[in-house]
């Protein structure tokens, strides 16, 4: 995610941790990490990325963040020049893309559909 966006985010959530009294924890290859339980999980919001194509991608916490034994980690990186969305938040989610138009929409779908599972 592009640095400035990313700091916003990351305020923000600090900020949502610090009300709810959970502890913010070093952890190696993440920048952002908490130390919870699952009963905490429910209580974290929801992001939404707006695009430029008046598209939103909804995140959800599970597509945010990463659990590591009792910590949870934010799975955005922070990046000088562009926003990538990395295969965490694509579950769950069918991407189309619209070549000639330059556009990309978004729409929630059961991955689990396409394997007959």
């Amino acid at each position: 995610m592009i640095r400035h966006a990313y700091d916003i985010l990351e305020h923000a959530l600090v900020e949502h941790g610090r009300r709810l009294g959970v502890p913010r924890v070093p952890r190696h290859n993440f920048g952002l990490c908490f130390r919870v339980t699952w009963a905490i999980l429910s209580h974290w919001p929801t992001v939404t990325l707006h695009f430029e194509s008046e598209q939103d991608l909804v995140l959800t916490p599970k597509k945010l963040f990463v659990l590591q034994d009792q910590d949870m980690c934010l799975t955005v990186k922070p990046n000088p020049q562009i926003t990538v969305i990395g295969p965490a938040t694509q579950v769950g989610t069918r991407f189309v893309y619209d070549l000639a138009a330059s556009r990309v929409y978004f729409a929630p779908e059961n991955c689990n559909a396409d394997t007959g599972v």
